[in-house]
């Protein structure tokens, strides 16, 4: 039963990248990446250690990467390892108790260009739409980008040898665990 989930999620992952990425090619010359100093209108911003989850995080589960990296998540939720032979390192924090695939997605990749979040971002292996701005905020000392209304995060380990990019993954009627992402992206530590 477990398979059958990660196949799931692994697919949407994978369809969902080939929309961006197509979205992103259809409209590339159309549009300017914003530097945003504001947070534009309707997107989240998750300004770390401000203790905004520490009702949620009172019980909290910790993640602890084999890369360095650690992070918290809710006890209503699970880890599932889904790191393949294209990532060093790929999980997805879904709800213990659904049937239904969704949650969050921590992928790690390596940064052998040497990019900042932005340039990758903004570079044409991304897939991210860029139209609608972005914010840039302090993450454990590292510089993160914020877009797509707060549902994808991209960020550097502080030696610039991986990326994490963390994005949610939306459910059937487009559930989305925003306040555990953010419990998430509030808590990683490298």
């Amino acid at each position: 039963m477990n398979k059958k989930y990660i196949i799931i999620l692994v697919l949407i992952v994978i369809i969902t990248v080939m929309i961006s990425v197509a979205q992103n090619y259809s409209s590339k010359d159309d549009r300017q990446v914003a530097d945003t100093k504001e947070q534009p209108e309707g997107l989240l911003y998750y300004p770390p250690n401000l203790g905004m989850y520490e009702n949620y995080t009172k019980d909290a589960k910790t993640y602890q990467s084999k890369l360095g990296f650690t992070f918290q998540y809710p006890t209503h939720l699970r880890i599932v390892d889904i790191t393949d032979e294209f990532s060093p390192g790929r999980v997805a924090v879904i709800p213990t108790d659904s049937d239904e695939v969704y949650g969050v997605i921590v992928s790690v990749g390596l940064n052998d260009e040497n990019m900042t979040p932005l340039e990758w971002l903004s570079g044409p292996d991304s897939g991210a739409d860029m139209s609608k701005g972005y914010n840039k905020f302090d993450l454990d000392g590292q510089e993160a980008i914020v877009i797509e209304g707060g549902t994808w995060v991209v960020v550097n380990t502080p030696d610039n040898k991986y990326r994490l990019s963390i994005a949610l993954l939306p459910g059937k009627d487009d559930q989305l665990l925003l306040t555990e992402m953010g419990i998430i992206i509030d808590s990683l530590r490298f």
